[in-house]
Formats: structure tokens, C-alpha cells, sequence
């Protein structure tokens, strides 16, 4: 009887885990703006089309342009990401591909942003999602110009909101994903619980983010914004070990 018990607690516990249908897309294409102006067509590997056509919009399948799609995922995952642990490689997901076709401009009159071959540099560019959990995307994407140079600015920034923190407040437009470990088992529902009771208060903006070598599960307590400055609470969790945990004071800056 007691083995009968636990095997119904097991089994309605994995029902009750797997149902979370949540989803969440973090991250940021930091390639899109070398793009946004150019003339460029999609493929992905989902797409039935075939077909060289006109339609700006739809998306082709990647077959169409193979030599280009396989010279650009190889520098990316072997050049750029050569120093990437091998769980964050493992984890990378392709999902579309940019070529730019400078001779279809006229294609693009309709186009906004608008076209202007004079911003325009990039003539790949190529998206990732990187995906340690079900229902988890985060987004990673590279540009590169005709000769093949990847397209970056280097840059390093100070984020607002972790400005109070050394450890935590810089952030680098493309991070090297050299100290990135397998994150431990859960789902978004599990997460906002498990923000809830660190926090020991409702909360919001659950994200996935990336701060100076490493990812972390952040969620914000819930909470009246006024206008200007507001100091909250905010709680990173280890997604590689889900009971380490670090609260920290945030500011929020509200514009309305």
C-alpha cells in the first residue's frame, strides 16, 4: 500500500511538473542593428520555399543559400565561440539567416525601416537561441560584411540597475560563454515560485540574463512604480545550482 501511495505521489508530482506551459524569451540580437538597413532576405530550416521569389516578407528555406549558411555558422561556432564551454555549444540552437541582395533594393521601396546601402554593412547575419531549459529561448545573433569580418563595436557597458554592484554591473556586447555549466532541471513555473518564496513577496520580470561571466535566473519583487528613481528588491538564482541564491537592491528609472 505504501509503495502504491509514493508511486501515485511520484507520478501525479511529474504530471503536475511537465505541465507548466509557460514560456520565456530573453536576451537581445545584438546583430540587428548592423542589418536594419539593409536589403535582406530570411531562411530557416523550417521553410517549404524553394523558390528565389520577391516577396520581402516570407522565408525561404536556408538550402537555397548552404555554402553561405555553413561558411557563417562555422565562424561563429568555431572561431567566435571557440573558448565556449561545451554545454553552452551543445545548447545553441540555429534559427534564421540573413543575406543581403544589394541588386534587390527595388524589392524594398515599401520597406521600414527603410533601405540605405549607405548604413547598410552587413551582408550576413545569423541568429541563435540558446536553450538550457524547455520553453527557454535566449537570443544571440552575429553580422558579418562581404569580406567576412565580423561586424562588432566591443563595447562595454555599465547596466543601471546593478550600478551599486562591481561584480555584477558591466555588461560586454558579445561575452565569451567560457565558464557556462549545465543548468539544473526545472520550469518557468518552478522559477517564479522559487523567486517568490527567496524574495518572500509576489513577483514579475522573470529573465534569463547574462552578467559579466555568467547567466543567472532574475526576477523582480512585485511592486507600485512611481515616477523617477525606484529602489526594489531583486533576487539571481544559480541555474546551475537552484538553492544558491543573492538578493540585491536595484534601481528601476519610470518615465510616465
Amino acid at each position: 500500500m505504501k509503495k502504491l501511495l509514493y508511486f501515485i505521489i511520484f507520478f501525479y508530482g511529474q504530471i503536475v511538473f511537465s505541465q507548466c506551459d509557460d514560456k520565456l524569451m530573453s536576451g537581445t540580437f545584438e546583430n540587428i542593428k548592423y542589418i536594419l538597413n539593409c536589403p535582406t532576405y530570411t531562411f530557416n530550416k523550417q521553410s517549404n520555399d524553394f523558390k528565389n521569389i520577391d516577396d520581402t516578407l516570407k522565408k525561404r528555406n536556408i538550402k537555397l543559400v548552404k555554402d553561405d549558411y555553413q561558411i557563417i555558422d562555422s565562424l561563429v561556432r568555431y572561431t567566435i565561440l571557440k573558448d565556449a564551454s561545451p554545454y553552452f555549444k551543445e545548447k545553441l540552437v540555429f534559427s534564421s539567416f540573413e543575406k543581403t541582395y544589394n541588386d534587390s533594393i527595388g524589392n524594398f521601396k515599401n520597406i521600414s525601416p527603410k533601405v540605405d546601402l549607405n548604413i547598410c554593412k552587413a551582408k550576413y547575419s545569423i541568429y541563435y537561441y540558446f536553450e538550457p531549459i524547455e520553453n527557454v529561448k535566449y537570443c544571440i545573433g552575429y553580422a558579418f560584411d562581404k569580406d567576412l569580418r565580423w561586424l562588432n563595436e566591443n563595447r562595454r557597458s555599465i547596466i543601471i540597475a546593478y550600478e551599486n554592484y562591481d561584480d555584477l554591473k558591466i555588461s560586454v556586447e558579445y561575452p565569451s560563454y567560457q565558464q557556462v555549466s549545465p543548468f539544473e532541471k526545472t520550469t518557468i513555473c518552478e522559477l517564479k515560485k522559487l523567486g517568490k518564496k527567496y524574495l518572500n513577496k509576489e513577483i514579475e520580470n522573470l529573465e534569463l540574463i547574462f552578467l559579466k561571466d555568467r547567466f543567472y535566473w532574475s526576477m523582480n519583487e512585485k511592486e507600485h512604480f512611481y515616477r523617477g528613481k525606484n529602489s526594489i528588491k531583486n533576487v539571481l538564482i544559480n541555474p546551475f545550482n537552484l538553492k544558491e541564491y543573492r538578493v540585491v537592491d536595484v534601481k528601476i528609472y519610470v518615465d510616465f
